[in-house]
This record gives structure tokens, sequence and C-alpha cells, in this order.
């Protein structure tokens, strides 16, 4: 990359959004790499939305081929901990930071990142158009190279877009519901024309009745907010919201149109598939294929409309991925992420890429979950690349062993909800676990000729 940028100097700032533009010649190549999400336009026209999630020291970059000729890209980029930052191989960019989107607004739960508390109208709203005009605009500071030594080229496939517009729309008396009759994850569009001049607000809502957030007594647990919008509105949500229902609400609006821009792993075909003569076998069926489908993000999400991140029962939908559409380089990028971007102080940690938990049954599942992956791809280099992490994680496990050789009182917590089951002490359940683990490790030792720790392991 030539270049690493930032719109401002002050490292302490968090939620904010900053804009590039540059001219370039096309006919090229152009790499970008962002510390959180970004959106590309080339030439007016939406062309790209990255990078994928994943923590250092595994960053991966984008790569588009510009038109012929000479063009403009814009790009946007948000940052969640920090001043945003853009690693690109183009030069001559301008930069500044984008007003319309309010940095105080509030996080949303899990990984799902802020709401989106906008202000349209404003001078800048056309800043990604080519013939916009910049000369007010600043160059970039530089800032400092990333945590990595380099930055990766993509490891899995540029995802596909699917418009999904709501099976229903119902005026409510103080606003709207649409309900898409199922779980959407997408950037949301709204279009209508408004004739008040309150706040709209947009709520995300998985389930009516039921659901996780309603157990915590709300109906919706996160909102986007619209200020100051003009007569027609048209507005785009920057991130990925995961819901059925969209009650919007504010501003005194007419008819609404509202869809959802899917963005999601290319599956092409299916392996597999399911058809019996009961009804509810195929409609289960139906539900579980299209939630595989929406959890199939850039990481194998445990769900959209909440965490937006990768536990371990990841292995489960890795095989789900291979039965049906026979996908093996997401799950690659998934074993990487938990065994090397989530591996701190001697421990492999939960969630990947942002582990901060320490489940010693999710890290004793991994080494199955490698020894799996290596049975179906036959990945040796992979095997061999994560076995110095394998070894110090079963090294921090082994130190919990008692003079009969079963592990007892290991610390950490557990993502398991069957909690009448005893966790502490002597557990059936984590020894049972163990014991797999070093079959596991001694099996991934024989692959790449540790044949002597191999068998240290399995006696």
């Amino acid at each position: 990359m030539e270049a690493v940028m930032t719109a401002t100097r002050d490292s302490n700032v968090k939620n904010t959004y900053s804009c590039f533009r540059a001219k370039c010649t096309g006919g090229g190549g152009l790499k970008i790499y962002a510390d959180d999400f970004y959106q590309l336009w080339i030439n007016g026209r939406p062309s790209g939305y990255g990078p994928v999630k994943s923590g250092p020291p595994l960053l991966y970059f984008d790569e588009y081929t510009l038109p012929e000729g000479d063009c403009v890209v814009a790009v946007k980029v948000h940052g969640r901990a920090h001043a945003p930052r853009l690693w690109t191989s183009a030069a001559g960019w301008k930069c500044r930071n984008y007003s319309s989107l309010d940095p105080n607004s509030p996080d949303t739960i899990g990984d799902a990142g802020y709401t989106e508390y906008i202000t349209l109208g404003t001078p800048e709203d056309q800043w990604h158009l080519p013939e916009f005009d910049d000369r007010d605009w600043a160059a970039p500071f530089l800032s400092e190279i990333p945590a990595t030594d380099t930055l990766l080229p993509r490891p899995i496939p540029y995802f596909t877009e699917q418009k999904i517009a709501p099976v229903s729309v119902l005026d409510t008396g103080d606003g709207f519901l649409a309900d898409f009759g199922r779980m959407v994850y997408g950037r949301p569009e709204l279009v209508c024309r408004k004739c008040g001049n309150g706040d709209i607000s947009v709520e995300y809502i998985e389930d009516l009745d039921y659901g996780w957030a309603n157990a915590a007594q709300h109906r919706a647990m996160y909102a986007d907010r619209i200020c100051g919008a003009p007569m027609t509105l048209n507005w785009k949500s920057f991130s990925k919201r995961g819901f059925r229902y969209a009650a919007i609400r504010g501003g005194d609006l007419k008819q609404p149109e509202m869809c959802v821009y899917e963005n999601g792993y290319p599956v092409k075909t299916e392996a597999g598939s399911f058809r019996s003569s009961d009804r509810r076998l195929n409609r289960l069926w139906e539900i579980s294929e299209r939630t595989l489908r929406l959890c199939m993000d850039d990481i194998f999400n445990d769900c959209p409309h909440r965490d937006q991140a990768q536990w371990m029962d990841a292995f489960v939908t890795s095989k789900a991925a291979l039965s049906l559409y026979g996908v093996t380089d997401l799950t690659r990028k998934c074993i990487l992420q938990h065994a090397v971007c989530s591996f701190s102080d001697k421990k492999f940690l939960s969630p990947s890429i942002c582990g901060w938990s320490f489940m010693p049954d999710y890290a004793m599942i991994l080494l199955a979950f490698i020894r799996w992956y290596y049975k179906i791809t036959l990945d040796r280099d992979l095997v061999a690349s994560l076995w110095g992490n394998c070894v110090e994680s079963t090294r921090h496990i082994m130190s919990y062993r008692r003079p009969d050789g079963l592990l007892a009182d290991v610390p950490g917590a557990y993502l398991d909800n069957a909690l009448e089951l005893c966790r502490l002490g002597k557990s059936a359940a984590l020894n049972a676990i163990y014991v797999a683990a070093l079959e596991n490790l001694s099996e991934l030792g024989i692959i790449i000729g540790k044949d002597k720790e191999a068998e240290d392991y399995s006696r």
C-alpha cells in the first residue's frame, strides 16, 4: 500500500466517519483496506463495501479495477475506536471528516456497532459525485503502518447484492411498520415524502412478541435517527442491520418506501438439498437454509440481529456450509481467526477476532475443528502454521490437571446453556472434551511429522 491516511491527527476520537476523494487514471487496480467499514464509489456509482472482518496479524485488502480513462474515486470510512484510517494504493487524495453523522450516537449490542444519527440536507450530501467541488478539502495526514508486516489478499469471494422489498407496510397511526416476512441482514434504504419537521427513527425489530429483545423488555434493541431531512427523503444506512420488522416513526411521513440491500457470501450452487412428504419438515429445512445464508457473512455470524460475532458454534455452521454449498474458504478464514487473531496470553479466546473471554471447552473444541477441516481439505499448511498455538493452548489447559490426570476447577466462562451440569470441580463434560482434544492434537502432530509429540499427547 502506498499510503496510510487519516482526516485528523486526533487519535482519541471514536465513532467518526471520514470522506476521501481522489482523481485517478483508470484502467489500473485499486487496493483498499480500512480499520473498520468503508464504502467505495467510482464515478459516483456504489462499487464496493468492506473490508472482511479480521484482526491483527491477519488483515485483508480488497482490490478493484478502475474503468478506462480518468475517474473519481470516493471512499467513506468509519472509525469505531479511533480516527478512521484508510490504506490505499492510489495517490493524490483529499479528505474531510463527515460532519453529518453524530459521533455521540449510542453503541448497539454485541459487535453490531453504532447506530446512525444523521443530518441530511448538508452541503456534503453529494460529496461522492465526480462533479462535487472539493477545492476546500485538505490533504490527509499520514498515519502509522498497520499492526502487521503486510496486508493480505482477500481470502473469500466478493459478495453479491440482492434487493429485498417488504411483504407489507402498515400504517400504525404513529408511523409505519414494514414487515419483510423473514429475517433480513443488510443495509436498509428509506425513500419517502416528509411533511413535518420532526426527526425520523427507524427501529429494527427481531420479533413483535418474542425473541431476545423482548426478553430484555424492549421491542427494538437499537434504532437509527434521521434529522433535518428535506421534503423528499432518500437515506441508506452505512452499516448492516439484522431484523424482520422496521418501525418508521416521526416526520409526518407519506407512504414510505423501504427495502434492504443484502450483501452476502456468493453461494453459487447447492451441493445438498432436502425434500420430503412432510410440509413441516420442508418448512424447517427452508428456515434453516435461510438462516445459514444470513449468517454466512465475512465471518460465520452467531446472529445478525445482536452479536454479529463468531463463536465456536461456527464448527457446526462450517459443516452445514460444506454440505449445502461446498464452501471451505470461509471455514479456513474462520479457523485462522479463532486460532491466530483471538490467541492471547497462550490461550484461545472467544469470540473470534475480538477475543476477550476464556472458554476452556471452546478452546479445546477448536482442535477438533482444525482436525475436521484437514480431513475435508488435506490442507497441511494450515495445520503446520497453527501447531505452535495449539500446543501453547493445550499446555495452559493441562496446567489444571490433578495427579490422577483429570482436569479440575478450570477457570473461565462457559457458553453452555445446560446450566444444571456441574462446570467446576472434576467436570465429566469438560474432561470428555479434554480427552478428545488430546486425541485431536495427537492426530494433528502426526499430519505434520511431529511423531514424538503426537505419541506424548496420545499417551
